[in-house]
Parts: C-alpha cells; structure tokens; sequence
C-alpha cells in the first residue's frame, strides 16, 4: 500500500500541515458487504499545543467524517468517527470502519466547547478543525494527524 501524508498550507506566517491521504494500490479490506470490500481509515490524532507546548484540548471530543466527493463539512456523514484526547497529553485513535472504494472529502474537529450535537456535530467558535483533504480509499489506511494541523475555528 502506497500514501502520501502531509501537505502544507501556509497560514499568515504559520506553516499549518493538513492531511492528506492518498492510496494508490489495493490491499486486504476489513470484511465483504454483499460482495462490496469495505476499509479502515485509522489516524492518530496528535493534540494542537499552545505557544508553550501545552495541550489545548485535554479530555474533548473529537468528530470526524467522510463526505461525498467534494462535500463541505454540512453534508451529511458517509462515514463517521469518534474518540476523546487523553486528559493531558498524549495521542487519540480514531478508527472509521466499512469504507467503500470512493473518494471523499475528509473532515476534523475538536468539539473545545462541548456542545456539539453528537448526531451532526459541526464546529462553532472556539472549535478546533483541519483542512479538508480528499481522501481516495482503495485499501486500508494508517496515518497521523500532526498538531500543527488544527486551525482555531
């Protein structure tokens, strides 16, 4: 399995790294739906740190989703995904099972306020998100989601 991860986006004078995913062979997939092959899309989720390094989103919620083609982060789910950061520092996961081969856009977000509706969340002020990448899905897929990708929202 081949992918790429890692573009950077210029940001005033704030390099942003936002992901970006791209696979480019089939491999192996987590199940057979009706003959359809089906992955997993897993990230670990690095927390963004202010100035002096501390974590900013100790013990909040994280969302994310696939939407068709080109969607905005209103469309509705494809496929979701949840997890919570660790209290202090650390990692999160977040596993999205039962892909399709496709390409879709990819939303983030760290619900900061904690008042997200878990049917639809959708960022508000004060949320963290990333850039949205298109993901093309052809295989299971592995990859990290630095700090420096989170924009204050």
């Amino acid at each position: 399995m081949k992918y790429t991860g890692l573009i950077s986006k210029t940001l005033g004078a704030l390099a942003l790294i936002a992901l970006f995913l791209y696979c480019s062979s089939q491999s192996g997939g987590t199940g057979d739906t009706g003959g359809t092959q089906t992955y997993t899309l897993t990230l670990t989720l690095e927390q963004p740190t202010n100035a002096s390094g501390n974590p900013l989103a100790s013990g909040k919620p994280v969302y994310g989703k696939l939407v068709a083609g080109s969607g905005t982060y209103t469309d509705p789910a494809l496929y979701s995904g949840y997890t919570v950061f660790p209290s202090g520092s650390g990692t999160a996961t977040m596993t999205i099972t039962g892909i399709t081969n496709g390409t879709y856009t990819g939303h983030l977000m760290i619900d900061i306020n904690g008042n997200a509706d878990t049917n639809n969340p959708l960022p508000d002020t004060g949320d963290y998100g990333t850039s949205s990448p298109t993901i093309t899905i052809s295989s299971n897929i592995s990859d990290t989601v630095h700090a420096e990708a989170w924009i204050k929202i």
